[in-house]
This record gives C-alpha cells, sequence and structure tokens, in this order.
C-alpha cells in the first residue's frame, strides 16, 4: 500500500520549491544580485502550465503554476501567482491532498510582497501567510494564530517566487550553479540551482529543447519532503518548466508539462 510519506510527496512534491540548506560543495558557483538586470518577459499574466504527476508509472493527480493579473499590494503593482497540487481520485481514497500556494510578487523589483499557504494533506489541514517588508528586510508571518517577526536577506525570495525570479535570470553556465536566497520557516536559506545540460523533452503538447537543472533541496519545508529535484527548463527567453522529478521514499516522482497556455494582459 501506497505510505503517507509518499503519496504527500507525490502530489505536493512540485511546489517543493521550499527550501533549503546552504550548498557549498560545488566550487563552481555565481551568486544572485538582486539588482542584476533580469528578463521579465519570462513571467506573463495569463501564463497557466498544467502538469500530470506520477509515482511508479501511476498517475497520482496534477498540479497548476498560473500568472494572474497585476494586482495591487499596498502601493505597489504585483504579480499574482498561484501553484496549486490536487489529488486524483484514486490516491484521494487513501490521503487526499488538496494545497495551494499563492505569491504576490512585486512587477519592478521581482521581490515577494505576500506569501499564503494552505495545505490540506490527509487529515491535516495547515494556514500561514507572511507579509514580506523589502526595504527594512524584515517578514511578519501568521501561523496557526501565532503570529512572529523575522529578518529576511536583501531581496529574499519565498518559496514559489524563487522559481519564477529564476526563470528572468541567464543560466549559467553547464557546471556552474547560482543561488537564491529564499525565506521559510523563520530562516533564510541559500538556494542552489545547478546547469547540467541541455536535452530534448516530449510531452502530450510537443518537444522541448530544455536546459537541466537541479536544485538543491535539503531540508524540511513547506509540504515535509526531503530531497533534490532535477528540472528541464525551456531553452529560450521564457525558461518555462516543463519536466520535474525527486527521488522519494520508494522510487521517483515526475510532473511532466500537459497544457500550456498564454494570454498576455
Amino acid at each position: 500500500m501506497l505510505r503517507k510519506t509518499n503519496l504527500t510527496a507525490i502530489l505536493s512534491f512540485l511546489s517543493l520549491f521550499v527550501f533549503l540548506n546552504h550548498i557549498s560543495q560545488y566550487p563552481a558557483f555565481s551568486s544572485i544580485n538582486p539588482n542584476e538586470k533580469k528578463d521579465t518577459r519570462a513571467i506573463q499574466s495569463g501564463e497557466r502550465l498544467e502538469f500530470s504527476i506520477n509515482w511508479m508509472g501511476i498517475n497520482a493527480g496534477k498540479a497548476i503554476l498560473e500568472v494572474g493579473k497585476t494586482i495591487e499590494v499596498g502601493s505597489s503593482k504585483a504579480f499574482h501567482i498561484t501553484s496549486t497540487a490536487t489529488s486524483n481520485n484514486f490516491i484521494s481514497r487513501f490521503f487526499p491532498v488538496e494545497d495551494r500556494i499563492e505569491t504576490f510578487m512585486d512587477v519592478d523589483n521581482l521581490v515577494p510582497l505576500k506569501f499564503k499557504a494552505h495545505q490540506r494533506e490527509g487529515r491535516r489541514t495547515k494556514d500561514r501567510e507572511v507579509i514580506y517588508d523589502q526595504v527594512n528586510h524584515k517578514v511578519s508571518q501568521v501561523e496557526e494564530g501565532k503570529e512572529e517577526t523575522f529578518d529576511i536577506a536583501p531581496g529574499a525570495q519565498d518559496a514559489l517566487s524563487a522559481l519564477y525570479f529564476f526563470r528572468t535570470l541567464a543560466f549559467p553556465l553547464p557546471g556552474e550553479s547560482a543561488f537564491i536566497k529564499v525565506y521559510e520557516g523563520g530562516k533564510n536559506w541559500d538556494l542552489e540551482i545547478k546547469v547540467l545540460e541541455k536535452e530534448t523533452i516530449d510531452t502530450p503538447i510537443g518537444s522541448f529543447n530544455t536546459i537541466k537543472t537541479i536544485i538543491m533541496a535539503r531540508f524540511e519545508g513547506v509540504f515535509l519532503n526531503k530531497g533534490d529535484i532535477t528540472v528541464w527548463f525551456t531553452d529560450d527567453h521564457r525558461h518555462v518548466p516543463v519536466q520535474m522529478k525527486s527521488k522519494v521514499v520508494i522510487g521517483s516522482v515526475t510532473a511532466l508539462l500537459v497544457s500550456k497556455e498564454d494570454e498576455v494582459e
């Protein structure tokens, strides 16, 4: 029978960009400067990416990454980005999963202003909201009625915005890594993304020329998962994630792009 730990990983691993310990064993890397020039064409309102999640040949559900219309957050204009993971009927008999993460990302500075997470995994339900003060480098976090304040690094990203921020960058050369500051769980982490090689990936919606990367995730984050994730991004200015793989307790999980929609504002 499928273990609950596997089921949680299967359905929520797409949102595992909630990371991580600082990794330093690789000699070649580039640290990300928050003021580095970025290609904002990678983030487009109306983009909707749907992934089929499979574990050892079993379809477990779907995950959706979506960029909504820009909205006002305080005095700033922000991208409203959501990530959802939902178990299918078969998996839900054992362990229903319904996770939703939202980030509100400053359009000009590409940093998060607000982060919200609603998780339903089995009988467990958890809600969290984080407000970012990027000027004074602090966050106010409310979780299960408890409010706390933490210091953050300049330009710190959240679990979801880190993925979109990385998409706007010029990728490092093969064998090199980029580090992004990520706030998660009261701590500041260095998210490492190492570029491996170029590959062609076949999907139900066509073949894509991609850049294969590995994302280091070495601590238990919001979804109680562990492990590194291999992600294939399109080899163009959009850097769309096409396929993701991660090992779990038994076997591995694959998320494959099955639908892509664009409706630019």
